[in-house]
C-alpha cells in the first residue's frame, strides 16, 4: 500500500511569458521506494510525486523543485 497526500493544487489556466500554464496536481508519498508506473496508475491525474522525506530533508532537486512550486503558487516571497 502507498501512503500519500493528495495535495492538488489547482493553478492558473492563463498564459505567462514562458507559455500557458497548466494545472499543477501533485502527490507526495512517505515511501521511499515507489513503483511510478502503479502510482501514475493509481492517481492518472498527478503530474509530479514527490518523496516526504526528500521534502523534508531541506535539500537536493526535488526539494527545491517542490518549494519553488508551492511559492509561485502562494505568491509567497522566497527566502534570501
Amino acid at each position: 500500500m502507498v501512503e500519500a497526500v493528495d495535495c492538488h493544487c489547482e493553478g492558473s489556466t492563463g498564459k505567462t511569458p514562458l507559455g500557458p500554464l497548466r494545472k499543477l496536481f501533485v502527490t507526495v508519498v512517505n515511501v521511499d521506494r515507489i513503483n511510478m508506473e502503479m502510482a501514475h496508475g493509481e492517481s492518472p491525474s498527478t503530474n509530479r510525486f514527490y518523496r516526504i522525506s526528500d521534502i523534508v530533508s531541506g535539500d537536493g532537486d526535488d526539494f527545491q523543485d517542490f518549494a519553488n512550486r508551492i511559492i509561485a503558487l502562494t505568491s509567497i516571497a522566497a527566502p534570501a
